[in-house]
């Protein structure tokens, strides 16, 4: 695969997650769980470049460092569940959609330690969302349609959304 350096697929299996690295085929394991954590449906995994591995989990985010799993956000008032977490470029931060009791998707930034919740004011239908390093959020959009959305750095959209691909 021209280009690429290093890239390590994350995957969840029995109550472990480990992931493979592309150019060697290596197996590592980033976190074992116990018997209970085999009942958690997982909704999206982000890996930082330090290590640290961000999860949706039981409804809310989760971050695994050192084997630890810590839980750093739930749902709020009105809210029935969290997912699809992915770091910001800096590691400090976490994105992430919450979905509300009527199904309708919010984007979210929040510190990682924890703090307010800064929302995207993004198109409605989207699933994701996941961020580039370049500072687009990009999402599944209506009808299939996936778009990416530059923002801000502090995380304002900055134009309009652009069809990526369908």
């Amino acid at each position: 695969m021209t280009g690429v350096q290093t890239c390590a697929l994350p995957i969840f299996t029995e109550n472990q997650y480990v992931t493979i690295d592309i150019t060697n085929w290596r197996r590592t394991v980033v976190w074992t769980g116990d018997e209970n954590s085999r009942r958690f449906p997982f909704r999206g995994l982000s890996i930082a470049a330090d290590g640290r591995i961000a999860a949706g989990i039981a409804n809310g985010i989760a971050v695994i460092e050192h084997g630890t799993l810590k839980m750093v956000a739930q749902p709020e008032s009105g809210e029935r569940g969290l997912g699809y977490p992915n770091w910001t470029p800096d590691g400090k931060s976490l994105l992430f959609a919450a979905r509300g009791a009527d199904g309708v998707a919010t984007a979210y930034v929040m510190p990682v330690t924890g703090g307010a919740r800064t929302a995207l004011n993004l198109p409605p239908d989207f699933a994701g969302p996941w961020l580039t390093q370049d500072g687009h959020v990009v999402l599944d959009g209506q009808a299939g349609n996936l778009l990416a959305q530059p923002v801000t750095a502090d995380w304002q959209l900055d134009g309009a959304p652009i069809r990526v691909a369908s």
